[in-house]
């Protein structure tokens, strides 16, 4: 009866989401968050419909888990472009940024594959392998966002800050539990349980309660930066790095 509350408390929150997106042309904007919310809401409702037989949740259940996980971690991408789109013309940021993700995702993919465990379902043991990693890649993001956020004194940007903090409340949200249920073991089995629930449901109610306010002048759409302006801002990061880390390395 629970898992029954929160998936209809889920679509309808995805389905309101979705349709302020939709409403307000967001679905342009950020058009892998917006297909995030609608694969949600569809996903969410295939989990709602067969939750009564377990043996079909299962399957249904990590096989809309991998979408999930992808279109997240293309959406919470999607949030920090929009905010430091002129880090991507510089080509070391371009190589790390990707480059460790992709690292990272390789890394969970074989391990997969070489280390298969008869008894699990071959979804199951990718979707268990790839959400560790997606999780902290998110988290991670999540991270980079906010120091980059402090360190180019970024004013406030309602709509992708909101993004990316969400994904990173649910992706510190699962990660914690599942690191206290590792190293304590059952004690925190009901923590583990519960947890990354009500991390999603916060996440939920950030999104909506952002997208849902008329949009402040200060966050309105500006048109595409000029080449100039991207070289611009390029250079400013640029020298804020530079003077980041030269204090730090005389420090």
């Amino acid at each position: 009866m629970l898992n029954i509350v929160l998936l209809t408390g889920g679509i309808l929150l995805h389905a309101c989401i979705a349709f302020v997106l939709w409403k307000r042309r967001f679905n342009t904007q950020f058009p892998f968050f917006f297909a995030y919310n609608v694969y949600s809401l569809l996903g969410t409702t295939a989990r709602l419909v067969v939750s009564s037989d377990s043996y079909l949740y299962f399957y249904v259940f990590w096989w809309t888990d991998l979408g999930f996980l992808l279109l997240g971690i293309a959406s919470v991408h999607e949030g920090f472009r929009s905010v430091f789109e002129g880090f991507y013309l510089l080509r070391w940021f371009r190589w790390s940024y990707f480059g460790a993700i992709g690292i990272v995702v390789c890394i969970a993919i074989v391990h997969s594959i070489f280390n298969r465990t008869e008894h699990l379902y071959p979804v199951f043991r990718i979707v268990l392998d790839l959400q560790i990693p997606i999780n902290c890649i998110q988290a991670a993001i999540f991270g980079l966002f906010y120091l980059c956020v402090k360190l180019f004194n970024v004013s406030f940007r309602r709509y992708p800050f909101a993004i990316v903090l969400g994904f990173g409340i649910s992706a510190i949200g699962t990660l914690v539990p599942l690191v206290a249920l590792s190293d304590f073991g059952k004690s925190f089995g009901s923590f583990a349980l519960y947890a990354p629930a009500v991390a999603y449901y916060i996440t939920l109610l950030v999104w909506f309660s952002a997208f849902l306010r008329p949009e402040p002048e200060e966050d309105e759409k500006v048109p595409p930066l000029s080449p100039q302006q991207m070289a611009d801002e390029v250079t400013q990061y640029t020298r804020v790095l530079k003077g980041f880390f030269g204090k730090s390395h005389e420090f």
